[in-house]
């Protein structure tokens, strides 16, 4: 797995993984670019950001100057990271009451993408 290789955290992308004030930080065409979001902020004020490709130098380089902030990356999955960035750059509205429902329409809506 690429996480274990590059010594990474993997995050799994789901919504309540995704703090929306943070993944709006990155514009749309270099989240798109990049296969990246910012996940959350971090207790030391960076940021938290999953990329499907963590090998790619010039990509960390430009998500920090786009940032301004110091920023932590991590490993997601690309399908999952895609689909988050249209959810919170987008707005698609998933249309749901509470957590579970969220959670189960995120993952029916992912596997609808992936295929």
């Amino acid at each position: 797995m690429l996480a274990e290789q590059h010594e990474l955290e993997y995050i799994a992308i789901t919504p309540s993984t995704v703090e929306s004030e943070a993944a709006a930080l990155l514009p749309l065409d270099l989240a798109r670019r990049y296969c990246a979001i910012p996940v959350r902020f971090l207790p030391d004020n960076s940021v938290l950001v999953a990329v499907a490709d963590p090998t790619n130098v010039l990509q960390s380089d430009e998500i920090r100057l786009a940032l301004g902030v110091p920023v932590r990356v991590a490993v997601g999955a690309q399908d999952s990271i895609a689909f988050a960035i249209e959810r919170f750059h987008e707005g698609i509205d998933l249309d749901v009451s509470n957590a579970d429902e969220l959670e189960a329409e995120w993952n029916r809506r992912l596997r609808t993408v992936a295929e």
